[in-house]
């Protein structure tokens, strides 16, 4: 017997690698959530609300390549539209799932709740075409095909689909067969070209130099990327977005790159190089340093998912993996050595313990505190600015929101990469801002067993906005005080690691019992509220260029 379209769909995206579905209930998507709870490879994680839900999705499917998100249509699909649109911007495969009224309601344009009352209900799927790669309305008759299709978006370009799945078609039993989805295989001729092409200026070049960037981690590519610096011996950066895509230990790797803001010898070197391979670069303002970072058409092979540029030439329908694998088995080993560069920031400093805390001692001890093998989630704001100069271990997950920047987004992430990678110690670093927004989750991370290690910036307000805007001093910047420490509590936490730390004693000696409590842990540190990573005194001083008007 033929499986119902609820179910084949949950299996089908189970072969993904998606077991986890996060969600709210809602009556249009009750028969989806009955197909995951009823599939045996599937669980069905509920989230606080639909937002959540969706950040948890992307934070998943960061660590496991594609995530999924369901809600009921309208008021719940509405709630998650910042999340699958952030997801967008940075390429990151999450099917939104949207449970819609029956067929014959929808038909018959009745006026039922979660609806604009107008009878229209493609409405809201118009609404996530803006944002999804693609979209469909499942029925019993092309949903073998159209979820093919939208698998085939979600594998290609690494962007979010959206599913409208009315309640009546979820029990119908799906009709006919398409065969799954296969990516298309590249012309070699034109692989062969590019390579040659690469090859030769590779050849020609005295200082060439690898830059690689988030969309090499999007589509799984970290392992070529390290073949490949291995094999040609190109020493090789990163941008921002693309931290830990290329291991920060490898003697290849020059650091991070945001022009003069973070690494003054890794610029030198980008900017002095004749030649620059860039590998899956997204270039916005804050991953260029306020769009300081300058890549010469001239002298930059800029290769992406699909296409590759080579010095202003456009060569249409090239995998950046099968590019990868036939240009590392082509290269030669570039005989000048690999330039050694300090890390942007070096070992906490030995401060007397009693001294306050200040940002200084806090980015350097947070960077001695990860270890190989972590997963790190940063939440926008200052903690993201100061941890950008980061020198990481091997084997790092590195997650922050570098393009859409939506703040609030990684404590519900944290709930989703948790549960994509149970094995990895999770470590949340987040203020106090961001983390109002979306704190409610800490109580799934402990509802499904999850025991990260949260360290809560308390500095008083949106300190990063109190550098961006004309006055910090403006009240729109404060925020209400909680007390942080009792959220745990509160949250449902029976056996809870929460600590303050308002000195350089008091914050290494809870982050060594902290990493030895086997326990969630809590903890919150006290700055002064502009006391902020040297990186955002730069940004304050580059605000014309990042908005393009003049302080008054």
């Amino acid at each position: 017997m033929l499986p119902t379209v609820a179910d084949h769909l949950v299996a089908r995206l189970g072969e993904l690698g998606i077991t986890e579905f996060f969600g709210v209930p809602g009556d249009f998507n009750f028969n989806i959530c009955a197909a995951i709870e009823a599939s045996d490879r599937a669980r069905w994680i509920g989230c606080c609300n639909e937002l959540n839900a969706g950040y948890a999705a992307d934070g998943y499917a960061r660590l496991k390549g594609f995530g999924a998100a369901v809600t009921t249509m309208g008021v719940g699909e509405l709630s998650a539209i910042n999340a699958i649109a952030g997801a967008y911007a940075e390429h990151v495969p999450v099917f939104k799932i949207s449970g819609t009224p029956a067929k014959v309601v929808q038909e018959g344009r009745i006026p039922i709740h979660h609806t604009l009352g107008t009878g229209d209900y493609d409405v809201f799927q118009r609404i996530y075409a803006s944002v999804t790669g693609a979209q469909a309305k499942l029925t019993a008759e092309n949903a073998a095909a159209e979820i093919e299709r939208l698998i085939g978006v979600a594998f290609t370009e690494r962007r979010p689909v959206y599913i409208n799945l009315p309640a009546d078609v979820c029990r119908q039993r799906i009709a006919g067969y398409q065969p799954k989805f296969a990516p298309s295989v590249p012309d070699p001729t034109v692989i062969r070209e590019v390579v040659d092409e690469i090859t030769a200026l590779l050849a020609r070049a005295r200082r060439p130099l690898i830059i690689v960037d988030a969309k090499v981690m999007r589509f799984g590519l970290r392992n070529e990327i390290r073949v490949f610096v291995e094999k040609s011996n190109l020493p090789v950066a990163t941008l921002v977005m693309g931290k830990s895509v290329i291991d920060e230990q490898h003697p290849n790797f020059i650091g991070t790159y945001n022009g003069q803001l973070i690494a003054p010898e890794t610029s030198r070197l980008v900017e002095n190089a004749d030649l620059l391979l860039a590998f899956g670069c997204l270039l916005n303002d804050m991953n260029s340093a306020a769009f300081t970072v300058n890549f010469d058409s001239a002298k930059t092979v800029d290769i992406q998912q699909n296409y590759v540029d080579v010095r202003r030439t456009r060569y249409d329908n090239v995998p950046m993996k099968e590019l990868l694998v036939s240009l590392t088995e082509t290269v030669e080993p570039h005989k000048e050595s690999v330039p050694s560069v300090r890390p942007a920031l070096g070992a906490p400093s030995g401060k007397d313990g009693s001294a306050k805390l200040t940002a200084d001692h806090l980015y350097r001890r947070l960077q001695a505190f990860i270890q190989s093998g972590d997963t790190v989630m940063v939440d926008t704001g200052t903690l993201a600015m100061g941890a950008m100069g980061f020198r990481l271990p091997s084997d790092v997950e590195y997650h922050n929101q570098g393009f859409w920047m939506s703040v609030g987004y990684a404590t519900p992430a944290t709930l989703g990469a948790g549960l994509a990678a149970p094995h990895r110690r999770l470590l949340l670093f987040t203020g106090d801002g961001s983390h109002q927004l979306t704190a409610q989750e800490i109580s799934n991370m402990l509802r499904y067993g999850l025991k990260p290690i949260i360290v809560l910036l308390n500095n008083n307000g949106y300190t990063i906005e109190r550098y961006l805007c004309d006055d910090p001093e403006t009240p729109f910047n404060d925020i209400a005080q909680w007390n942080y420490t009792k959220l745990p509590e509160a949250f449902g936490a029976q056996d809870a690691f929460v600590a303050q730390a308002r000195t350089v004693g008091e914050f290494d000696q809870v982050l060594g019992r902290a990493a030895k409590s086997g326990k969630f842990v809590y903890i919150e540190i006290f700055l002064d509220r502009m006391d902020a990573p040297q990186l955002l005194h730069e940004v304050r001083a580059h605000r014309e260029r990042l908005y393009g008007i003049k302080s008054e």
